[in-house]
């Protein structure tokens, strides 16, 4: 939860899920999974998602928080199969479509 203040997160989350198409979970990944400030957060979205929107806000985010954003956009069944291998690192759920709201 402080992590997710201090580097705007709880921002980026919210600007992804208004502005972008069908987004079913929004999931932090890496280093600010754990807790780690490294400068580049990188967002796993998982639905089917406007890349031409997701650009634009991602810029607009990256200038606001002083940090490089690094999304990847992979479907349900993606996700779940990289999670199952362990491909994916620690990762954190940032917001769900189910509950509308940051867990």
């Amino acid at each position: 939860s402080m992590v997710r203040k201090i580097t705007g997160i709880d921002r980026l989350a919210h600007s992804v899920i208004d502005r972008l198409g069908n987004l079913e979970t929004v999931y932090l990944a890496g280093d600010y999974a754990e807790g780690k400030d490294t400068g580049i957060i990188d967002v796993l979205l998982i639905g089917n998602i406007d890349r031409e929107k997701l650009d634009d806000v991602i810029l607009k985010t990256e200038r606001y928080i002083g940090r490089k954003v690094r999304p990847l956009i992979l479907d349900k069944k993606e996700f779940d199969l990289l999670l199952e291998k362990g491909s994916l690192g620690p990762v954190m759920k940032l917001w769900d479509k189910k509950t509308h709201k940051e867990p």
